[in-house]
C-alpha cells in the first residue's frame, strides 16, 4: 500500500509573458521560475534536460515541442525513479494531480515547462 501524498495544481502560461522569437544564437537566459515544489538535485536535472531540448529546438535538430518533452522525460525517468509528465509550450492551462514535492514549472527563453511526477 503506498503512502503518497498529492497535490493538485492549476496553471495558466502564456507566451507573452517572456517577450516575443528568440534568435537562433540568442544565448539560453536563466530560468524564470512559476513555480515549485521538488528537491534541489531533480529540479536541477529537469532544468539541464529542458535546457538542452531548447538547445536542440533552437538548432533545428527538433522540430516540434512532443518530441522535446520526449526527451525530457526520458532523461528524467532514467536518472529518478517514478514516472514524469512533462508539458512543453508558448501557451498552455492545465489542472493536475502531482506527487507531493515533484512538480515545476518555469520558463527557458519562450518556452515553459511543466514537470511533475505523478504515478
Amino acid at each position: 500500500m503506498s503512502s503518497l501524498r498529492s497535490n493538485s495544481a492549476y496553471t495558466n502560461t502564456s507566451a507573452s509573458k517572456s517577450g516575443i522569437g528568440v534568435a537562433k544564437d540568442e544565448p539560453l537566459k536563466p530560468p524564470t521560475i512559476d513555480y515549485i515544489d521538488m528537491p534541489k538535485t531533480l529540479y536541477d536535472s529537469a532544468r539541464e534536460a529542458c535546457e538542452n531540448a531548447v538547445r536542440q529546438l533552437k538548432k533545428g535538430e527538433k522540430k516540434h515541442y512532443y518530441k522535446c518533452a520526449k526527451i525530457i522525460k526520458k532523461t528524467l525517468e532514467e536518472r529518478h525513479r517514478g514516472s514524469y509528465h512533462v508539458i512543453m509550450g508558448k501557451d498552455f492551462g492545465s489542472f493536475f494531480s502531482y506527487e507531493a514535492g515533484n512538480c515545476v514549472q518555469f520558463w527557458i527563453n519562450e518556452y515553459c515547462f511543466l514537470i511533475f511526477k505523478h504515478g
